[in-house]
């Protein structure tokens, strides 16, 4: 998560008492557990909660399968709430497992790196 803090425009700060309503709930909310079966062999998954706007949500969950993600999958699916794709979604289209995607790539690699395209449009946005 380091990448996010310091290598972002982002502020990453875990805390340890979960707020799901209000104006001040926890952006991204991590736990481990059991997937859906239609989402094949990811080991993770991330989904809106709390949509503001068809483009815009106000608490994300990422749910991993190991109690203990490894880094690229945290990397990844964080990616997925801050609001990065895989390539085939992106705008210019890349292959999914272009190398400017970093932990983005997909199916998963080996290497737990935003990257700093990743970097970019993080900043960009946020």
């Amino acid at each position: 998560m380091r990448e996010f803090d310091e290598g972002t425009d982002l502020k990453v700060k875990f805390v340890k008492k979960l707020s799901t309503s209000g104006d001040h709930e926890t952006d991204i909310v991590y736990e481990s557990g059991d997937l859906p079966d239609d989402v094949g062999g990811a080991r993770g998954l991330v989904w809106c909660d709390d949509a503001i706007s068809d483009k815009k949500c106000d608490q994300h969950y990422a749910r991993f399968k190991s109690r203990t993600p490894v880094q690229t999958t945290g990397c990844h699916e964080t990616g997925h709430a801050v609001g990065l794709t895989h390539g085939a979604q992106a705008e210019p289209k890349v292959a999914n497992r272009h190398s400017s995607l970093g932990c983005m790539r997909a199916p998963y690699t080996d290497g737990p790196y935003l990257g700093g395209h990743n970097v970019a449009m993080i900043n960009k946005t946020y």
